[in-house]
C-alpha cells in the first residue's frame, strides 16, 4: 500500500526544515545568553590584562545574584599600573558588561572609602559586593586570594570602582599582580 496522498509527500520535506529551524534557534539562544556562560572573561575592562582566572563563582535566584571572579593580572598591566597609576585607568573602556542604567563611578585609589571590618555595619560606605570576595558558597576564600585582596584594600597602590548602586566592585591591585570583579545584590 503505497500512500500517495499530498500529506504523505509533503512530510519528508518538512522533516529537515523544522531540524534546521531546531538548530538556528539554538545557536541562536546560546548566542544570546553567552554572558551568562562566559560572564567571567566580559566583567573587566579590556585595557586590563589578565593571564588567567584564578577563582570564577557565581550563583543565581530570583532577582538576585552573586558573582565572584579573581584574576592574575599580566606583567605587562602590572609594569603600566605601577607606572602610570590611575590614569591607566580612567583612559581605559568602561566593562563590556556594564549596565547604562547602573554605571560604574570613577576610579579611586585604596584605601579610599572602603572598611572592611565595618562594611554594611557603621561604615560610611556599604559596598554590597564586597560581600562576594571569599566566593558565592561562602567558602574560605582561599581559592579567590581574599588574604591578598583584603591587603590591597587597606592600603594604598591599588585601585577600585564601584557600580551605582554599590552591588558591583573590581578592585586591580598591581602589587599583588591580581585583579577581581564580585557582585551581590
Amino acid at each position: 500500500m503505497n500512500d500517495t496522498s499530498p500529506e504523505a509527500t509533503d512530510a519528508p520535506r518538512r522533516r529537515p526544515v523544522g531540524c534546521l529551524l531546531a538548530i538556528g534557534l539554538a545557536v541562536a539562544l546560546g548566542w544570546w545568553t553567552r554572558p551568562l556562560w562566559d560572564w567571567e572573561n566580559l566583567v573587566l575592562p579590556m585595557t586590563i590584562e589578565t593571564d588567567a582566572v584564578l577563582a570564577a563563582d557565581s550563583t543565581f535566584g530570583l532577582l538576585e545574584g552573586c558573582q565572584a571572579a579573581v584574576y592574575r593580572l599580566s606583567d605587562r598591566a602590572a609594569t603600566r599600573l605601577e607606572h602610570e597609576r590611575i590614569g591607566f585607568l580612567r583612559d581605559g573602556p568602561a566593562p563590556r558588561t556594564e549596565n547604562s542604567s547602573n554605571p560604574y563611578q570613577e576610579w579611586r585609589e585604596t584605601p579610599g572609602t572602603i572598611d572592611l571590618a565595618r562594611n554594611g555595619e557603621g561604615a560610611r560606605e556599604t559596598i554590597f559586593g564586597l560581600y562576594a570576595m571569599g566566593g558565592c558558597n561562602n567558602g574560605s576564600g582561599d581559592d579567590f586570594h581574599s588574604r591578598e585582596i583584603s591587603q590591597a584594600l587597606t592600603s594604598p597602590g591599588s585601585f577600585y570602582t564601584v557600580t551605582a548602586n554599590r552591588e558591583g566592585i573590581i578592585i586591580v591591585a598591581p602589587k599583588q599582580k591580581v585583579a577581581a570583579y564580585f557582585y551581590f545584590g
